[in-house]
Formats: structure tokens, sequence, C-alpha cells
């Protein structure tokens, strides 16, 4: 039962931050964000793994290599990816394409892992995707018919392989480091990489951070709840279920996004989002009731 909880709260976690990267992508660049983002997951990630650094340095010494590569995959391409995506698409566009999302872990485990899909997780599949779709067409099928899809778009499909095999790479990582202590090892990698891409954005392109409340309220929430939090929980719940059940699961991140719209930034809540977010955890029951345990 624990992964299933822990994958349930990073979609939720989760949320805030594609409600934040929309929201606010006019005033933050997009690396400037991932950097500042992960540099704060690093200062608290830092002070919990501080007490048994050396007792654990041979571990990291042994597995930098994975752990760079996780951090590579899964903080530095995938995270970069999405926020430029999002300042060129609209939220209905992003919302279905990270929607595609089970089907490349579904790959991913199969490819990497040798798992295989039963007919029961197919259709729960279907019907959670089922309820994203009632969702973002607003009740009405024509508008599926009407999304363009662009650069941005491109993006953040191409982000969804990424994270497939991130993920699948997860779980397969033998490293002998807890879940925290594996997170704080990505980060370092991941900031260290991050540095001078940051440093050449600002230097050569001007796309500074501004300094206001509000940002550094967005950039704590993403660095600590969808940075260190949410992480924590996708990769301890990978590591339990596997990446084809996480897959499902990701599918109540358009569901807690559209019901913290309605909380936080007061939008209307309608018939079709109450259908479709009916439909999306039925579909994830359907998918993860015979494996939960």
């Amino acid at each position: 039962m624990r992964p299933y909880i822990l994958l349930t709260l990073a979609p939720l976690f989760w949320s805030g931050n594609w409600l934040i990267g929309r929201g606010m992508h006019e005033a933050l660049p997009p690396i400037g964000l991932n950097f500042w983002r992960w540099t704060v997951a690093l200062a608290v990630l830092a002070v919990i793994v501080a007490p048994n650094l050396r007792a654990r340095w041979g571990l990291y010494a042994k597995h930098w290599k994975t752990l760079c590569l996780l951090g590579f995959l899964g903080i530095v391409v995938f995270q970069v990816m999405i926020y430029v995506g999002l300042r060129h698409t609209t939220v209905i566009n992003a919302v279905v394409l990270n929607s595609t999302m089970p089907i490349f872990m579904v790959i991913t485990s199969w490819l990497m892992l040798k798992e295989t899909i039963t007919v029961r997780q197919a259709i729960g599949g279907a019907v959670s995707f089922s309820g994203i779709l009632a969702i973002v067409s607003r009740g009405d099928w024509h508008v599926l018919l009407a999304i363009e899809f662009n650069f941005g778009d491109l993006l953040i499909l191409l982000a969804m392989p990424v994270w497939a095999v991130y993920s699948g790479i997860l779980k397969r990582a033998e490293t002998g480091l807890n879940g925290l202590e594996t997170l704080a090892g990505m980060t370092l990698f991941a900031v260290a990489i991050m540095l001078p891409a940051y440093v050449v954005d600002v230097a050569v392109y001007g796309h500074q951070m501004p300094a206001s409340f509000p940002v550094t309220g967005a950039v704590l929430y993403v660095g600590v709840v969808a940075g260190v939090a949410a992480f924590y929980c996708w990769n301890e719940g990978v590591r339990g279920a596997g990446p084809a059940i996480a897959g499902f699961m990701y599918h109540l991140l358009p569901a807690f996004t559209t019901v913290g719209a309605v909380v936080v930034l007061g939008e209307a809540l309608f018939i079709y989002q109450v259908v479709g977010i009916a439909l999306i955890l039925a579909g994830v029951y359907t998918s993860t009731r015979n494996t939960a345990h």
C-alpha cells in the first residue's frame, strides 16, 4: 500500500508545479526557475543527508555515474523541456500530451524490466484517459478536433519518454542509498550541470529571475514541495510498484490540477470536470486494485 500512497502524493505535489509553470511563465525564465528550484532542493537535502554523509560516501563514489544520469534525465532535461514547452503552449495541450506518459511507461517497463501489462490495467488506463479528455475538451468533443500543436507541444511530448526512461533506470538501479540520499546525489549533479547553462542564460540572454515575494514563494514551493517531496514520493513509489503502475497513477495529475485551479485560482467547477475526475479515479482504481497491498 505504501508505494501507492506515495504515487498519489507525487502528482498532487506536482500539480502545483504545473500551475506555477504556466501561470507565471512570463515572469519566470525556464532555465532560471529550474536552477533555483533545485538549488533550494539541494540545500534542504544537504541538511537531511549530512549526518550520514561520511558513512555513505563510498556508495556515492561507487554509483556517481548512475546518479549523474538520473539527475540529468529527470531533473535537467525533463524539467527544462516542460518549462520551455509551457511558455509556448496552452494548459489544455500540455495536459493532453502529458497524459501520454503511461504509454511510454508501459513501453519502458517492457523493454527495460520485462514487465507486461494486464487487460485490466489496459482498460483502467483507457478509462482514466477518457476522463482526462472529458476535462480538457470541456465536455465538447469538437474542442479536441480544434486543438493545434506547436513547438511547445513537441517539447512536452518528447519529454514523456525521457521521464519514462528515467523511471526505468531508477527501478533497475541498486545503489544501496535510500530515497532521500539518492535524490540528494541526483540533485547535486543536476545543479552542477545546470550552473553553466544558467550563467550563460543570464549573462548572454539577460534572463534574470525577478526579485519579488510571489517569485520567492513559487521557487520555494517548486523546490521543497514539487521538488524534494514529490520526487521522493515518486522515486520510492516506482521502486516499490514499478514504472508501469506508476504510469497509471500519473493520470491523477490532471485531476489534482483541475481541483487546484478551482480551489487556489478560483476557477469555476463544471459538471464535465466532475465526470472527468470520476473517470480518472475509476481508471486508476481499476488499473491498480489487484496489485495494491
